[in-house]
């Protein structure tokens, strides 16, 4: 016991020391669109939440996103701790209550609390989680995942020893996580498949009550801002120019480029839309590789059933079925590729990094295995932390780790424009142009570019090619 307390403790410390370091620096982009509304500062709660979409007050207003407890968990951080420090102090401790949680649950039914332990510290500096918590409305992505690993955990307690309060606080988790963000629907599919895999009894008539949460939800969501599909940027996410097969099978071999960022760490961006990220034809290596992907998944979920390792097993499935609805195989996203979106699939795939580090015999090695794990993890968590200490270091870094989106070509060269160097941000906008011809607001900023340096012919053709004049904000 000591053991496992020392390696949570550790953990948890570890990331709250990388995590910490981004503490006193300013909100951007969206968190700052979101705290600035009138609405979200000063009256917003969560029962005027649950009437309006995520937008509400904001330019952005009348969009279909809906994750009321997320609105009315920022309004109540900007209500009472309207501090920059306070936001971001809240998003730490949910994050490391979620690694709390992970261990919580694999320890439930693992019995391992080592391996439990070992992964909710790796989960807790894992830097793909960086995202999330670094900026304040990756919250929707901490308390969804922080209400569906809490869900399942009640759900198999209650299945060992029925009781009416745990499976109310199953289905209340689930509820709070589908209103944190719509995500945690993959639940409907984790909880049922942990349910059967690891449980003897078989009560199916328990997942009333989750039944019950998801159609109050349903018809809160319905009420407030309806089912209807929306279209999304072709800059932000290619895949919605393409057919429904060539999507999916682009979005499966993406999982395994999730996977491949889980197990290094080391390019991390906040976008990755056009054309960092190519779209593949079917008639090319990404069908096969899509199949190979597929295949390997559902292998390691039979060969960990097989040799009666069902917790692998839920874990193998978990760790993919959780990017059930932000993947892009079933219908197109917001977005190609997004490392916030990995952070309740990374919280299964740590938990099979925990059984693997409990299966070396000597647990010296496991232990110093894990802890130079957890010290790389928290050391490049403290360096991405770094990179959000202002726009202009945020946007450098997006351009220097994704040279091809043509919206970071287009942030960076704006923020250059806006910060004095003008002289500078031509070159990143001729880029982008160059690679999406059809880029008004890149046109636009051009244009006031050219004008500051002096190059009137210039100006005057980019703005013929824009057509309308530039936002303040992506």
């Amino acid at each position: 016991m000591k053991l496992v307390a020392a390696i949570l403790a550790a953990g948890l410390a570890l990331a709250a020391v990388a995590y910490g370091r981004a503490l006193s620096y300013p909100l951007l982009h969206d968190d700052r669109t979101l705290v600035a509304s009138e609405w979200v500062a000063k009256r917003a709660d969560l029962a005027g939440a649950l009437k309006t979409d995520y937008w509400h007050g904001t330019r952005h207003e009348g969009s279909n996103l809906y994750r009321p407890l997320t609105i009315a968990s920022i309004a109540w951080n900007a209500q009472a701790f309207g501090s920059k420090e306070a936001f971001r102090a809240v998003n730490v401790g949910l994050h490391l209550l979620a690694a709390l949680a992970l261990f919580w649950l694999l320890a439930g039914f693992s019995r391992d609390r080592f391996a439990a332990a070992s992964a909710a510290a790796l989960f807790a500096v894992h830097p793909l989680g960086s995202e999330a918590v670094l900026w304040i409305v990756g919250r929707a992505e901490v308390q969804a995942a922080l209400g569906v690993l809490v869900a399942i955990r009640l759900a198999l307690d209650h299945e060992a020893k029925p009781s009416a309060w745990r499976l109310a606080g199953s289905a209340l988790a689930f509820f709070l996580a589908l209103l944190s963000k719509d995500s945690a629907v993959a639940a409907v599919v984790l909880i049922p498949a942990a349910w059967w895999a690891l449980t003897q009894r078989r009560h199916p008539r328990m997942f009333l009550a989750h039944g019950a949460a998801l159609a109050v939800y349903l018809a809160l969501r319905g009420a407030a801002v309806g089912f209807s599909g929306r279209e999304f940027p072709f800059v932000d996410n290619p895949l919605v120019a393409v057919d429904p097969l060539t999507r999916a099978v682009n979005a499966i071999v993406l999982l395994g480029r999730y996977a491949a960022l889980a197990a290094w760490p080391s390019n991390l961006t906040i976008e990755r839309g056009f054309d960092e990220i190519a779209v593949a034809p079917l008639a090319s290596w990404v069908l096969p590789a899509a199949i190979a992907i597929v295949a390997s998944w559902v292998g390691a979920v039979l060969v960990a059933s097989r040799r009666q390792r069902r917790d692998l097993a839920v874990l193998v499935f978990a760790a993919g079925a959780a990017f059930g609805v932000t993947s892009n195989v079933f219908f197109p996203i917001g977005t190609i590729f997004a490392e916030r979106v990995a952070y309740l699939p990374l919280a299964f795939a740590c938990g099979l990094a925990g059984a693997g580090l409990a299966a070396i015999p000597r647990r010296a090695i496991a232990i110093a295995l894990l802890g130079a794990a957890c010290a790389a993890g928290a050391a490049r968590a403290w360096v991405r932390a770094g990179d959000y200490r202002d726009l202009a270091t945020l946007t450098e870094a997006t351009v220097a780790s994704s040279p091809r989106s043509v919206k970071a070509l287009f942030n960076v060269g704006r923020t250059r424009l806006r910060t004095g160097r003008a002289n500078q941000a031509i070159e990143p906008l001729e880029r982008a142009v160059a690679i999406l011809p059809d880029y008004p607001r890149a046109w636009a900023t051009l244009a006031e570019a050219y004008e500051v340096n002096g190059q009137p012919e210039k100006a005057r053709e980019a703005r013929q090619r824009a057509g309308v004049a530039p936002s303040d904000e992506p």
